[in-house]
This record gives C-alpha cells, sequence and structure tokens, in this order.
C-alpha cells in the first residue's frame, strides 16, 4: 500500500485552523480521520449558576464572565477552552429581576 503524504487540513472556514495529517498507512489516516470528526462534532454546554456576576461555567472546566447578557447575547457560538459548539443549559434556578 502507497503512504499518503498529506500535511495539513483546514477546520471549518477559517484557514488559519489547520490541523496537521499523518504520513502513514490507511489504518493510521482511517483513525486519524475518526479522531478529527469526533472533535469537530464536540460540544460543551455551559449554564449561568451565579446571575449576579453573570459566571458561566462549562462542561470542559473553564469559567466565562461577561459584563451585559449570556453567552447567546455575546455571540458565542464556540467554546473559547475546548472550542466545541456552544450549548447553553436551562438555568436550575430563576434569575433575580
Amino acid at each position: 500500500m502507497t503512504d499518503l503524504n498529506l500535511s495539513a487540513i483546514v477546520l471549518g472556514d477559517d484557514p488559519s485552523q489547520t490541523a496537521p495529517l499523518c504520513n502513514g498507512t490507511a489504518r493510521e489516516i482511517i483513525d486519524y480521520a475518526r479522531e478529527l470528526q469526533r472533535r469537530l462534532l464536540r460540544t460543551c454546554t455551559w449554564k449561568c449558576e451565579d446571575f449576579e456576576q453573570e459566571i458561566w461555567e462549562s462542561d470542559c472546566g473553564i469559567a466565562w464572565s461577561f459584563i451585559d447578557g449570556g453567552p447567546d447575547e455575546n455571540g458565542c457560538n464556540y467554546c473559547y477552552r475546548c472550542g466545541g459548539k456552544l450549548l447553553v443549559a436551562r438555568p436550575t434556578k430563576e434569575k433575580p429581576e
């Protein structure tokens, strides 16, 4: 079997976001493609536990604070730490008015 020599693949729409590809066997490339797919399909759920300070905690362990509004109001689509598609969880308690 012939080895493939691919240097990088572009992730999403941003050409600056690339991932190196291996120079290896078909099995290595298939394994790499599966891992790449897993990463591209990753999600990260954010939930707000402190409404007074607007602190949001994520599945991947980051805490983020917004001056005004939350992730939706500030145009956040992906987690800043893990890169997963951002999902906003419903609050476990009501936000005070």
